[in-house]
């Protein structure tokens, strides 16, 4: 419920969720099967959670068939290609291109004068022009991209804190590590590397968005419960571990 109520109001946010929710699926889904568990449970939520991604059609569906009223000429879901487009407009470029829906309208009014704002045929134009830019100069592409990562990987995001960045680096390799070695299970929370699993998987996505999109941090502040869940988690690994060794040498005294 909560996943569909996120679909209707911010689709691009909800889809990341969904994603994160379905890898944390696989997650425990692997570690059932290494140990021979059954995961008929896992298949119907997995099902579930892939059905909260057509909530926002079914809302239009449902309007549809409860009130007579001419159909839609727009897009009503949330598009992406004029955005991929306007992307590249965030930093500098050689392509001429701005960040600004209005000049996404304008780029695409130059190949059709007629075209609709947020129509069909106004995404399927934002597509085209955005893969020509892609393919007739992808080392300009890179370097835009390139320069939105550096832009959101050294903000904090939230602040104080430490630049995204080395948050990410932080715990990703705290999450390989504890993974290969076990030590969740070693601190008794074998819990916590699905916490940090998804936090970190969240965090990766809207360095994606920045990326693709735009790094400005007001895009980027959702990602801040899944920041603080990390640092949480890494804090309460820690400690975990603390008490772990303090009980050891505690046991070892008393021997």
């Amino acid at each position: 419920m909560g996943l569909a109520s996120a679909s209707l109001v911010r689709e691009a946010i909800s889809t990341m969720v969904i994603v994160s929710s379905l890898c944390a699926l696989g997650f425990i889904a692997i570690g059932r099967w290494r140990s021979g568990t059954g995961m008929r449970d896992l298949v119907v939520v997995g099902l579930l959670i892939v059905a909260t991604s057509s909530t926002p059609y079914a809302a239009i569906t449902a309007r549809d068939m409860m009130f007579d009223i001419e159909p839609g000429e727009l897009v009503q879901r949330h598009g992406f290609s004029d955005i991929l487009y306007m992307g590249l407009g965030v930093v500098p470029n050689s392509f001429g291109i701005t960040y600004s829906d209005w000049a996404a309208l304008a780029a695409a009014q130059k190949v059709d004068p007629d075209v609709v704002h947020c129509s069909p045929n106004f995404y399927q134009i934002m597509w085209n022009l955005y893969l020509e830019k892609v393919f007739s100069d992808p080392v300009e592409v890179a370097r835009i991209y390139m320069e939105k990562a550096q832009l959101i990987l050294f903000d904090p995001v939230l602040e104080p804190g430490p630049p995204l960045g080395l948050l990410l680096l932080v715990g990703l390799c705290h999450f390989i590590v504890a993974q290969a070695f076990e030590l969740w299970t070693k601190v008794r929370f074998p819990q916590g590397a699905l916490i940090e699993g998804a936090g970190l998987v969240f965090i990766c996505f809207f360095v994606a968005q920045a990326i693709l999109a735009s790094p400005d941090r007001a895009f980027a502040m959702p990602a801040g419960a899944a920041i603080l869940t990390l640092i949480g988690i890494l804090v309460g690994f820690h400690l975990r571990a603390a008490y772990v060794v303090m009980r050891r040498h505690v046991a070892r005294l008393q021997v």
